[in-house]
């Protein structure tokens, strides 16, 4: 791999998580209280497991996303209590991140989208790490829910695909991925004129992709696409 290459990787992985991932940090900690003290639902024994993990979070957000020992450890204990929780493994997956073991870190993280599809900052952390790895079909399957749950979202990812396109094998990983008609095709294809995507990336996006099904659909697509050929 080229150290152009590499640069360009490293870049389309971090869009997202500078700009949302820890605005996404807070606002999972902020909807991830199992009552309204979950310390003081922890203090009576046996503690739930989704108020330990609660707990857990918080901690970690006040120490600035440091996992340390203390909430390692209640975490470890949310983990046996909450065994459907998804968010005792996101905090997991959080620490074995910052200790360098990324391979486990897409395990939990992984782990903790089977147990709850909307588990928003694990999927998000999951959006960056393929990005970042170039598992582009994957990054792409993320990007919708991650967009679904916050549609602040959207400029960066729009950024991030945009970075995509002009990658060895983004261009096919995006058309297949509009292909299949997600609900943000409409929403980014519109899009594509404020983004002034080069003839490049433009190619690479409509060569070979077929128009939506629905006739009204297709037309404005079509629009669309020759709106961001005259702002080029």
């Amino acid at each position: 791999m080229t150290q152009a290459l590499a640069g360009k990787r490293t870049l389309a992985g971090a869009l997202i998580l500078a700009a949302c991932g820890w605005l996404v940090l807070h606002r999972a900690a902020d909807a991830a209280w199992a009552v309204q003290a979950p310390e003081r639902a922890a203090a009576f024994p046996p503690a739930s497991g989704t108020a330990l993990g609660s707990m857990v979070l918080h901690r970690v957000v006040a120490a600035g996303g440091v996992v340390d020992a203390g909430a390692r450890a209640m975490n470890a204990e949310a983990l046996r209590r909450a065994p459907l929780s998804s968010l005792p493994p996101t905090i997991a997956g959080f620490d074995a991140a910052a200790r360098g073991d990324l391979p486990q870190a897409v395990r939990l993280m992984e782990a903790a989208r089977a147990r709850d599809p909307r588990a928003a900052l694990a999927r998000t952390w999951l959006l960056n790490e393929y990005a970042r790895t170039g598992r582009y079909g994957l990054t792409l399957a993320e990007a919708g829910p991650v967009m679904r749950f916050d549609a602040g979202t959207r400029p960066q990812i729009y950024a991030l695909i945009m970075q995509i396109l002009g990658l060895p094998g983004g261009g096919a990983a995006v058309r297949a991925a509009l292909a299949r008609e997600p609900d943000w095709r409409g929403p980014f294809v519109q899009a594509l004129p404020g983004l002034r995507p080069s003839p490049a990336a433009l190619a690479a996006l409509t060569q070979g992709l077929s128009p939506p099904r629905d006739p009204a659909a297709a037309q404005a697509e079509a629009r669309a696409l020759q709106a961001a050929v005259v702002a080029q």
